[in-house]
């Protein structure tokens, strides 16, 4: 465990002194020591000068000739606000009554770094002496020289230094030295941090009740120690102890008379901020928000603005100490979390209103508290609010003459004010935009709110006259507006109607438009284009002189008149009709359209367009069945005083449903196919098309296989064409009644689905596909299923007679194995075999050769047939050699075979390859192996025991045997002691002893180690038969005692 661990929460001040500047040497120090501390920061505080142990330190500082780095004050955990003080002197000695103003923090620790040779070190040295309240450590540095340890021994008997209070530092120590060093410096400054911190609060703990009777002292002295108590157990990070001493510190101070109270709001102030910040660090987070939210509630009315605005602040950056849910947790048992938001959010701005009539001049400070009650309040979800705050700063900005930040703000506002029905503000803000709008000139923007004032009932005759200014206004530049009706949907109003709820593809549908203003004057428009979704094609109106302008109602039949301009998917009807829209005026529109496509007509916009010569300007009003993104919303007051958010699509555009279904085909798919199929085999398939439409169809057919991203699965027209995943052919003209027959080659990898499409036009609609689709499974199977077993080739050999030491040793065994194959048939048909082929796969360290397969031919031309549930056996010679340390060997493989099926229309059936692949084979490493066997059956006390060691090699390799028998206190044995003899590959050899037990029931066999010189390695020896135990230290005999008779 890190030893900085145990300080998890101090918060003493660490001084750092003497460091110079312009030394590299230094530098490097400097940044070692700020990576140390770096990582423990949040353990640190900032100290102060005003002590008399901070006056020494400073001192020492000044009186150095060199140019010193800063003091290091890094930073607490808590982030720089007035929560922590970040100044000498804080805010809290500011705030303190007289009685407290002596408390001062000061370093509870000093770090002097000072050249060993520097001219005024011991002065410097003898004053830091002199304050012995103050930690300290001195760290003398130099470079390497002969009179170091002189002149350091020196300076600790002149100075009277303690030796673990003066250090020395060579500027040529390596790098993971000096790092080292720096940590032992830290941890030295944090113990010694702590340790003061213990003992001042020790101290002030036996004064607390020495200089007066108890329950008779001063209250105001009381106070003073209670808060010191609590100021020590802060700075240890004691924050449980701190939270109890200044709760007892804020009931002195409440108990105090009023008379006795100097800057008594302050100090309230100053001590409720202190339980708050600790309620929120011990995690409290219900009791910080009622500490809190109480504060706020019986806060004074009468304090100045000022003051008000910076306590609001204050407790505002408590928010910065909890997690992002903190002010969700708040609660109390007699409110709702609404009214602490409420609360929090009008003391935020309640010190706005009070700041801006006091303080109207000084902006810095209204426009920050603004935005921290507009945050509160969006976390209450208190919707209103959030838009009086809006308003307001709006209205700042446009008093500072900030127009661009004032139009940025009123985007977001204005259509929310609306929906809200605060007409007095919405037509208070849209007004001035207009004016910031018509000064910045706008031209856009003026259009716009232009076009808002006219859908609302607050317009007027100047709105009217504006819109139809700047509609055909002669302005510079040439740019196209768009302007989108969605904040304006009652500006015009439209109807779309069906004479049917459905229709199919190529079939005729009449369609009425009826289209209303809501504008108190005439508009000149220049086109009206409906645009559709999906199925229908847009349909545009263009403007010509009409015969009769004051009609109410215009009625246009465009069924002849309609015209199609462009190609493909940008086509669209153009009609000529009469569309000025005069004031509350309907124009209705009949025509006809013919879908080429599936789904819902449905509309998507409908877009008037006024064009002038130097722009067109275009209002699109869209449809509430697809543009869901901008729902109209309105709210609606809560009977408990909060605000109901509704919303829903706009209904600017009426239309009923009319669903577009494909025409019904007549047609007719039939497949023949004779399964099942074999893995890799090339199948013909018959498809047969049947008209059955009242006239002659033109058609074509696509055939694709289901899985369109595999491709093991492939077709095609001929056996001998390239094979694909979907192919397509033209069939021409078919006939009533008629059929076409067609032939598709297969082939098959997997079970699939194949797709087969028939699309075809009749000669009446030639411009309208019908499709009709059919699929059908195939079933693909594998030919065969194949077993198999591996055994050895090579046969035991008779023992060698003699041991013959000169034998050479050889480096690599070979093993001779049978791999034999089972192979069995499982479709319905015969199938011929002509070749077999098996690979395995290579491994760096062996050899593998395979021979070719030998096995029951059963035809004359030397091929298998397989039939159906009939096994056929084939074997492979396998020769592997490897090395000796090669444990045991894993392999794998596969058996390719070539075959067809074996029908009287042989030739009919191409050659087939399949590869089976097997499972990994393991192919063991034999070992040699010993065993201990008695030569008697039940062995007894006092008798001489045979005992035989059987030595097996069953590897294809010599093995040198170096073997030594040890003494064992229970038994006496007759029998080589050492040996040193060969053992032949694929023999054995047996050794005979005579054993004679001593004492006891079971005693412990000699304990012979045999060594396999070539490896190193020990050979296991296993007792056999149920006398001998075999245990880990060796072998135990159990024997029976001789009864005398």
């Amino acid at each position: 465990m890190d030893k900085l661990d145990q300080f998890q929460h101090p918060q003493a001040a660490i001084a750092i002194d003497g460091l110079d500047a312009d030394d590299p040497f230094v530098r490097g120090l400097w940044s070692l020591l700020e990576a140390a501390l770096g990582k423990h920061s949040r353990l640190l505080w900032p100290p102060l000068h005003s002590s008399s142990s901070s006056t020494s330190a400073s001192s020492l500082s000044s009186a150095s000739s060199h140019a010193a780095l800063p003091l290091l004050y890094p930073v607490a955990s808590v982030s720089a606000s007035a929560l922590t003080p970040s100044s000498s002197p804080p805010p809290a000695l500011q705030l303190l009554p007289r009685w407290l103003a002596s408390i001062a923090n000061h370093p509870c620790a000093l770090l002097l770094f000072r050249p060993l040779h520097e001219p005024l070190l011991l002065p410097h040295l003898t004053v830091l002496r002199s304050s012995p309240t103050l930690p300290f450590l001195v760290v003398l540095y130099s470079a390497p020289a002969a009179s170091v340890d002189a002149r350091i021994a020196s300076i600790r008997k002149s100075a009277s230094l303690d030796p673990r209070s003066l250090l020395f530092l060579s500027t040529a120590a390596p790098k993971h030295q000096l790092a080292a060093f720096v940590r032992d410096l830290v941890l030295f400054a944090f113990s010694a941090a702590t340790e003061h911190c213990s003992a001042s609060f020790k101290r002030l703990r036996k004064d607390r009740y020495r200089k007066a009777p108890s329950g008779t002292q001063d209250p105001s002295r009381s106070l003073s120690i209670e808060y010191r108590l609590a100021h020590w157990s802060e700075l240890k990070g004691e924050w449980a102890i701190a939270l109890s001493h200044y709760s007892a510190a804020f009931q002195l101070y409440a108990a105090l008379p009023a008379t006795d109270r100097l800057d008594a709001d302050e100090l309230g102030d100053l001590l409720t901020l202190k339980i708050c910040k600790l309620h929120a660090h011990l995690g409290h987070l219900s009791s910080c928000g009622s500490e809190f939210y109480h504060y706020l509630e019986t806060m004074k009315a009468d304090t100045a603005d000022l003051w008000i605005a910076q306590r609001y602040e204050i407790f505002g950056d408590l928010f910065a100490l909890a997690p992002a849910e903190f002010p969700l947790t708040f609660a109390s048992e007699n409110a709702p979390p609404e009214s602490h938001f409420g609360n929090a959010g009008m003391a935020y701005f309640r010190a706005f209103l009070r700041l801006r009539e006091g303080h109207g001049a000084d902006r810095n400070h209204l426009l920050p508290l603004l935005s921290k009650a507009r945050d509160v309040f969006t976390r209450g979800n208190n919707l209103r609010m959030v838009l009086t705050c809006d308003y307001h700063t709006a209205k700042m900005e446009y008093d500072r003459d900030n127009f661009s930040e004032f139009l940025k703000i009123t985007d977001t506002i204005v259509p929310r004010l609306m929906e809200s029905r605060w007409l007095m503000l919405f037509e208070e803000l849209q007004q001035i935009a207009l004016k910031c709008a018509q000064t910045l000139a706008d031209f856009e923007r003026q259009l716009r709110l232009s076009v808002s004032f006219l859908s609302k009932d607050i317009s007027t005759s100047e709105h009217r006259d504006l819109f139809q200014s700047l509609l055909h206004a002669d302005t510079s530049g040439s740019e196209d507006v768009e302007i989108d009706l969605q904040e304006s949907p009652t500006l015009f109003s439209a109807r779309v109607t069906y004479r049917e709820s459905k229709a199919f593809v190529g079939s005729s549908i009449p369609i009425q438009f009826l289209l209303t203003s809501n504008i108190h004057g005439p508009l000149a428009l220049s086109t009206i284009r409906i645009e559709f979704y999906g199925a229908l094609k847009p349909v545009e109106f263009r403007s010509v002189a009409s015969q009769d302008p004051s009609t109410l109602f215009k009625y246009h039949d465009l069924t002849s008149d309609m015209s199609l301009e462009g190609t493909g998917e940008n086509s669209y009807f153009v009609v000529e009709a009469d569309i000025n829209v005069l004031p509350n005026s309907t124009l209705i529109f009949q025509f006809v359209q013919i879908p080429r496509e599936v789904g819902d007509a449905k509309i998507s916009s409908i877009v008037f367009a006024a064009s002038s010569p130097n722009r067109t300007v275009r209002l699109v009003l869209p449809s509430p069945d697809l543009d869901t993104s901008h729902p109209h919303t309105w709210y609606e007051s809560l009977e408990n005083g909060g605000v109901k958010c509704i919303q829903q699509p706009l209904a600017a555009i009426r239309s009923n449903v009319l669903k577009i279904l494909p025409k019904p085909p007549k047609i007719k798919i039939e497949s023949s196919f004779e399964g099942p199929a074999f893995v890799g085999e090339v199948v013909p398939l018959n498809v047969e098309i049947v008209n059955e439409e009242d006239e002659d169809v033109v058609a074509e057919v696509i055939v694709r296989v289901k899985e369109e991203m595999d491709e093991k699965n492939q077709v095609s027209w001929t056996r001998d064409g390239s094979p694909t995943t979907e192919i397509s052919k033209s069939l021409g003209i078919i006939s009533t009644s008629a059929s076409t027959l067609l032939y598709i080659h297969l082939l098959y990898q997997k079970q699939t689905t194949l797709e087969l499409i028939s699309k075809y036009t009749l000669p009446s609609d030639p411009a309208t596909w019908i499709t009709k689709s059919a699929q059908l499974k195939i079933q693909v199977i594998s030919p065969f299923r194949a077993t198999h077993k591996l055994l050895p080739r090579a046969t035991q050999r008779e023992s060698a007679a003699v041991f013959d030491l000169d034998i050479p040793i050889g480096k690599y065994i070979t093993q001779s194995l049978y791999f034999v194959i089972g192979i069995m048939g499982i479709g319905p048909f015969e199938l011929k075999i002509d070749k077999m082929m098996m690979k395995v796969d290579q491994n760096p360290v062996v050899r593998i050769d395979i021979s070719p397969f030998s096995g029951c031919k059963s035809t004359e031309d030397g091929q298998i047939v397989i039939r159906q549930m009939s096994v056929h056996n084939a074997s492979f010679e396998m020769t592997v050699e490897r090395e000796i340390q090669v444990a045991d060997l894993v392999i794998g493989g596969s058996l390719e075979m070539r075959w067809r099926r074996m029908e009287p229309l042989d030739e009919s059936h191409e050659w087939v390859s399949t590869i089976l692949s097997f499972p990994q084979l393991n192919i063991p490493n034999l070992s040699p192996t010993v065993l201990a066997e008695l030569g008697q059956e039940s062995p007894s006390l006092q008798d001489i025991i045979p005992i035989t060691y059987h030595f097996d090699n069953p590897t294809y390799r010599t093995l040198d045997l170096l073997l030594n028998a040890e003494s064992s206190e229970a038994v006496a044995y007759a029998g080589p002691r050492k040996l040193q003899f060969r053992l032949l590959p694929l023999s054995s050899h047996t050794l005979h002893y005579n054993l004679l037990p001593i004492t006891l029931e079971t005693s412990r066999l000699p304990l012979l180690r045999i060594i396999d010189t070539q490896t190193e390695r020990a050979l296991c020896v296993i007792g056999v038969g149920e006398n001998l135990i075999n245990d880990p230290n060796g072998i135990d005999i159990w024997y029976q005692r001789n009864i005398s008779k």
